[in-house]
């Protein structure tokens, strides 16, 4: 029963450390939110890369081309943000890998997602362009 009762409150434990993580993330994304930045492309990345859900909100309210705005969205959403590494690094601590590592492999992870975003948009626009010379002949 001890163990069962030990595994309980680790569970609890864990789960009040990543909701603390969402929360103060959510707090300082709300804070970058009200500091004016001449740029609304670089505020959305601000935003976004200490917190995914209101970094891809304030993307989706930007005046910006659909295709920027995936861009943007699929770079945000590979990184994770500061909480989602906070998250990952409090459970990940004990196991010895190193988080310099963690946040190297998401900021590649994120220009490579950004790359390949590009790329299919391109060749998407590409095929749209070809179907609409077919259907004008």
């Amino acid at each position: 029963m001890e163990i069962m009762d030990a595994s309980i409150m680790d569970g609890f434990t864990t789960m009040i450390k990543l909701a603390g993580y969402i929360m103060l993330s959510a707090l300082l994304a709300d804070i970058i939110r009200q500091v004016p930045l001449s740029d609304d492309i670089l505020h959305c990345i601000c935003i976004g890369a200490v917190e995914i859900t209101n970094g891809i909100h304030q993307i989706s309210l930007l005046s910006s081309d659909m295709a920027v705005r995936a861009v943007l969205a699929v770079g945000i959403v590979n990184f994770g943000g500061l909480c989602g590494l906070s998250q990952t690094w409090s459970i990940m601590r004990s196991t010895g890998i190193h988080i310099k590592n963690y946040i190297c492999f998401k900021l590649l992870c994120s220009l490579c997602g950004m790359i390949l975003a590009v790329l299919i948009l391109q060749s998407s626009d590409q095929i749209n362009l070809i179907r609409l010379r077919l259907l004008l002949r």
